[in-house]
């Protein structure tokens, strides 16, 4: 298409869509036209977005204040940390709520969404004011029926060394130190109002170094394998190395409810096989009276999680029902339904459509720079790493079978109805029960990446799994300031097009390198070309080691953080190629400024899009962790804007920063990967 062509085209969509023309600029002199997006969506945008500036700042200083500090002074007496990430998933939260709290049989013949409805209802409507002990300690035996293990958990996916295959997974000690002297009196003292004072001392003691060993076990192995690592085995192997614990037992009488029996040649993979050995050899020398008033106190805090008893509220401290909570209840028994719901009202499919677009967008200028801006990489590795961007998958938000509710039904056509009168711990229980039948039939099935999808309610950003050379993007994270549909471009590729591109950043580099593009975990970069990647990540870890967080008073640690700084500084760039590819620059295409923030426009707003993605507020006490932190990769939020910024030529020149500032530093000083 030419460009005379191009624009006039872009002009007949400016008319449809109320976008008009500004010809003045920021500094109050003539400029070219900027289109002033005029919907309803761009001007919801701009008020939200007006309120994260704080003009006061200069963007070429501090472009994180500039762009973060009005959200900042308005979210600094919330309690710390508090992240646009947080900001996003209560808003999802919100949401959800209000749907499951409006659907009622008059707004549909549909019994799935009647079912979620019903439960999320029944959770804030709990608990009923208990008339008698007996009837808390039936509630108490319910929550046994639907079972909580805090020492051994598990769960069935994708292998991770026979990929084509279910697996069992099986995690240790997914304990929280709850155990302590006074919880457990008072949870005794509830379950049994004639025990002594001087028995409720003895057992709560027992059972709070119970706990301390347990945690010095998990502590230990953590300590010792900063990455500690799933281990493949069999049932029968395990049974070898610790023939006292009945664990196929245990878990055969579990899969027995889906008619699938466990045997010793089975496959197992357990995290990790130390804590496995460690906790085995810990029980067999234990009391087993203690054992089991172990998890009977752990299963009464699964009561006072589920029912808020007036029991246990003052002394373990558990909050009344909230919104989070049910709706999380809701999506851990009926993911797919609530999905299905939010999504129907919140991102139809031309919105999930806009995303795949971004993002096959975003892979194109992976391509191009693999291609045309690498001259120190050998063709082979050049090759491969083309070959794995080109076999990238993307999840955006939930498979489009999602929106066909005929299909939902299906899934959950054999689950029982909620009887009339039922109680939210009863309509818990069928819930669970059918969910977990489910995921036990699945490790007979082979593996089906189409059909496995991630549906939460608590994760709204995007992650890169490498197994699978899979970027997933939860349906939570669609929403502003990340996306939304109807936007001028420049905010959409600013925002979750630099989040996506951080993650297929992840793809060739960092752990990227160790797995293929099939997932297999084979390094492909030719020998060759190390050195030199090594020196261009050491530039990265050079960069940030350099800098000190005032607030902290602390150097960073540039090299724990080096892979996710890579990907941040990529990631920005390959978003801004692919959104300046998209403008069309050769015909010198107006870019578009929204409605009630016209002091920015085009690539000013796609950098501020960037930024208002990563705002948040962190006390003292955080920000030193975070930096500390072995299990924390990333830098704090204020560098994850400013040094990818200073480090792009396109961010000075957009915001019209001069040489001696800190957005524009020399091109010997920036960092470049590809």
């Amino acid at each position: 298409m030419n460009c005379r062509k191009f624009i006039e085209i872009l002009s007949a969509l400016v008319l449809i869509s109320g976008v008009s023309s500004n010809t003045q600029s920021e500094d109050g002199k003539a400029k070219e036209n900027h289109p002033v997006c005029r919907s309803q969506q761009c001007i919801q945008r701009g008020k939200l977005l007006k309120e994260f500036i704080d003009g006061d700042k200069d963007p070429c200083g501090d472009f994180f204040s500039y762009a973060c500090g009005g959200w900042i002074k308005t979210h600094e007496k919330k309690q710390q940390p508090y992240d646009v990430f947080q900001y996003v998933r209560s808003g999802f939260t919100e949401d959800m709520a209000e749907i499951l709290a409006q659907t009622g049989p008059s707004d549909t013949t549909s019994s799935v969404t009647l079912k979620a409805a019903k439960l999320y209802k029944a959770c804030m409507e709990w608990p009923k004011p208990y008339k008698s002990q007996t009837q808390a300690a039936s509630d108490y035996k319910d929550v046994l029926k639907i079972g909580l293990g805090p020492i051994l958990s598990y769960f069935v996916a994708r292998g991770a060394t026979e990929v084509n295959k279910h697996v069992i997974k099986i995690f240790m000690l997914s304990i929280m130190n709850a155990a302590t002297k006074e919880r457990v009196k008072a949870a005794v003292k509830f379950m049994n109002e004639k025990i002594t004072d001087d028995d409720a001392e003895t057992i709560s003691t027992k059972l709070e170094e119970f706990e301390r060993k347990l945690l010095q076990i998990r502590i230990g192995v953590l300590r010792s394998d900063r990455r500690p690592q799933a281990m493949t085995t069999t049932f029968g192997k395990l049974e070898k190395e610790a023939p006292d614990f009945p664990l196929l037992e245990v878990l055969n009488k579990d899969f027995k409810k889906a008619d699938v029996t466990l045997t010793n040649d089975d496959n197992v993979e357990i995290f990790t096989a130390d804590m496995y050995k460690k906790t085995v050899e810990f029980l067999k020398e234990s009391d087993a009276t203690t054992l089991h008033n172990y998890l009977g106190f752990y299963i009464l805090l699964g009561l006072a999680d589920f029912a808020f008893t007036d029991f246990l509220n003052p002394v373990l401290n558990v909050k009344p029902p909230r919104k989070e909570k049910c709706v999380s209840f809701v999506y851990n028994g009926l993911k797919e339904v609530a999905t299905y719901m939010y999504a129907k009202r919140n991102v139809p499919l031309e919105a999930k459509n806009e995303v795949e677009d971004i993002f096959d967008k975003l892979r194109n200028a992976f391509l191009d720079a693999l291609e045309n801006s690498t001259p120190w990489l050998s063709e082979k590795t050049r090759s491969e790493a083309k070959n794995k961007v080109n076999k990238l998958t993307a999840k955006i938000g939930y498979p489009n079978w999602l929106m066909n509710l005929t299909h939902v039904e299906e899934i959950y056509k054999e689950m029982e109805e909620f009887p009339h009168g039922s109680t939210f711990m009863q309509m818990m229980q069928t819930a669970t029960e059918y969910k977990d039948k489910m995921m036990m039939k699945k490790l007979r099935l082979p593996y089906e990446k189409d059909k496995d999808w991630m549906f939460s309610p608590s994760t709204v950003t995007a992650f890169y799994n490498p197994s699978l050379n899979e970027l997933v993007y939860p349906v939570g994270g669609l929403r502003a300031p990340f996306y939304s549909h109807g936007l001028p471009k420049s905010l959409n590729f600013g925002a979750i097009g630099a989040v996506m591109a951080h993650e297929i950043t992840h793809s060739i580099t960092g752990k990227g390198i160790t797995y293929n593009s099939d997932g297999n975990q084979i390094t492909w970069w030719d020998a060759s070309d190390t050195a030199t990647y090594r020196k261009k990540v050491d530039c990265f870890i050079q960069k940030y080691k350099v800098i000190v967080d005032e607030k902290a008073n602390m150097s960073l640690d540039g090299t724990k953080t080096v892979d996710e700084n890579i990907a941040d500084s990529v990631g920005l760039e390959m978003a801004y190629n692919a959104y300046n590819k998209l403008l069309g620059v050769e015909c010198n295409k107006p870019a578009s400024e929204l409605q009630g923030l016209n002091d920015l426009w085009g690539r000013q707003l796609f950098f501020a899009s960037y930024a208002w993605v990563w705002c948040d507020v962190s006390n003292e006490a955080h920000t030193r962790m975070k930096i500390t932190s072995p299990y924390i990769p990333h830098s704090p939020n204020k560098y994850r804007v400013n040094v990818p910024t200073s480090n792009f030529e396109a961010f000075a020149q957009a915001f019209h920063c001069t040489n001696s500032e800190n957005s524009r530093p020399k091109k010997s000083g920036r960092c470049e990967m590809f």
